[in-house]
């Protein structure tokens, strides 16, 4: 049967088939090989589709190889992002939390400066914080992307911000005032003791009379240290006939302190002193029955009860006195 196919190769015509003439080195045989056009095109073809087969799958296996490698990429940049926007919403929380404590101290202060001595009694309404949250729990819902959310709650926060910071600069300098106003404000006893005669009607010790007491008498060691209950200047210090040796302080704003019966004066005239400051010696100079300081307050002229302004503070001075 090979023989009889092999007879047909050659029985083709030349138009039928291509010859191939080997040649090998000198000595030898020389060979011919025919071989049928339709079957060396076949061949071709076959060779050129494998080549574009492999050469797909080549493509195919690379491109595959990328895109899991891009997906891979991809994926943990995602994930990386994701990580970075939940602790950007950690973050804007921890703003808004700390902004809203900022605007509840922020109505804390203004009730105390703002001398609200009633607070309200409803407690249904709602403090400024607490609206602050509301609004802000409003912000971005209903939108797709987190991003967007976020970015409307830091613009919300921003002008709230801007607003508190204003706020707060404005009760920054009006506390100022009133820490200055304080400091001359007489708030503390100018001697170590106990009051052994109070402000108001009494009997005279020495006249017997019922004549109203303008101060407090502490008595005191002859020589303990008496001390300025306030910040001012030194309008008087000399002989006050009765009153002993005297000094008054002018301290603005309508208040004068005056302390009597001392046995040394230890400031002049037109001097400045501060809080805490020792001015003089108690003593028993005037009409005394005993070393004590007489100490007097007097608001516009007027005398007005020293027991008010014994360890006074601040919040007190704002919201009993002023």
């Amino acid at each position: 049967m090979a023989n009889a196919k092999q007879d047909d190769d050659f029985t083709l015509t030349k138009k039928d088939y291509f010859a191939f003439m080997v040649v090998p080195p000198s000595g030898r045989t020389t060979y011919q090989i025919r071989v049928s056009k339709r079957k060396l095109v076949t061949g071709v073809f076959l060779l050129i589709f494998a080549t574009l087969f492999g050469v797909a799958g080549v493509s195919y296996g690379a491109k595959s190889t990328l895109d899991k490698d891009a997906y891979s990429t991809l994926k943990s940049k995602a994930a990386e992002q994701d990580k970075q926007i939940e602790r950007f919403e950690e973050r804007v929380d921890a703003i808004h939390n700390t902004l809203k404590d900022l605007l509840n101290r922020e109505e804390d202060m203004s009730k105390i400066i703002g001398r609200q001595k009633r607070r309200t009694t409803n407690y249904s309404r709602k403090s400024k914080g607490n609206l602050f949250s509301q609004n802000f729990s409003t912000i971005g819902k209903g939108e797709p992307e987190v991003t967007d959310r976020l970015g409307q709650q830091l613009d919300f926060i921003q002008v709230q911000i801007i607003q508190t910071d204003s706020t707060l600069r404005s009760l920054d300098r009006q506390l100022a005032q009133y820490k200055d106003r304080f400091q001359k404000t007489p708030s503390i006893w100018p001697v170590y003791g106990t009051i052994r005669s109070r402000f108001g009607w009494r009997i005279h010790p020495k006249s017997g009379n019922r004549l109203f007491h303008k101060g407090i008498d502490i008595p005191a060691w002859i020589g303990a240290p008496v001390k300025a209950t306030g910040d001012g200047v030194i309008e008087f210090a000399g002989w006050g006939g009765g009153y002993g040796w005297l000094i008054i302080i002018n301290h603005e704003y309508g208040y004068r302190s005056l302390y009597a019966h001392l046995s040394e004066i230890m400031v002049n005239p037109g001097r400045t002193v501060t809080k805490g400051q020792i001015i003089g010696k108690v003593g028993e100079t005037g009409i005394t029955t005993g070393p004590h300081v007489h100490y007097e307050i007097r608001r516009w002229t007027r005398a007005v009860h020293p027991n008010e302004y014994l360890n006074l503070d601040l919040f007190t001075a704002l919201t009993k006195l002023w």
